[in-house]
């Protein structure tokens, strides 16, 4: 058993010390004692390294869910920090999220639409005295909110999802 555990520490060293002990029958001997002796045991070896290796495996993987949980519960806490309670006070619903898609809407298409035509008007003219809605530039119109309206619908409905994706909790959903 000996000569297992001085070849498993230092193979080069063994054989090495090997080579000087003895006549070649009796290094024989030993090598052959020492691959019956290691033939028994890597086998054996080999098992409990995989067996090892598998409950590490398993260690890890636990770990790793632990720490996914832990991550995504320090998560939920800071966004519940971030928020302030906030959300939770407003408590949005889909109706709410569809009040501000179409709130939204009408920002976008038809309020930005009258400030910016406001701050120039059709009939403005540069410092030049060129008209300021020359080619490429065309001037804006702005649109009412229609639901019938296919792209209207489209757009509050899209809208909608995401804002009950970003705010609603998903028991209110």
């Amino acid at each position: 058993m000996s000569e297992v555990k001085n070849f498993a520490a230092n193979p080069k060293a063994f054989l090495d010390k090997l080579q000087k002990e003895g006549s070649v029958t009796q290094q024989l001997q030993r090598l052959e004692q020492l691959q019956q002796t290691l033939s028994v045991f890597v086998p054996a070896l080999q098992q409990e390294q995989q067996q090892q290796q598998q409950q590490e495996q398993q260690q890890d993987q636990d770990q790793d869910q632990q720490q996914q949980q832990q991550q995504q519960q320090q998560g939920d806490e800071e966004e519940e920090e971030e928020t302030g309670g906030i959300i939770e006070a407003i408590s949005p619903t889909i109706t709410s999220c569809i009040r501000l898609s179409v709130l939204l809407f009408n920002d976008l298409f038809r309020i930005q639409i009258l400030q910016l035509l406001s701050a120039f008007p059709i009939d403005q003219t540069t410092a030049a005295g060129v008209p300021f809605w020359s080619p490429p530039k065309r001037p804006p119109s702005p649109i009412l909110f229609k639901p019938s309206e296919p792209l209207h619908f489209d757009f509050v409905l899209s809208a909608t999802k995401l804002f009950a994706h970003a705010f609603v909790r998903k028991s209110r959903v």
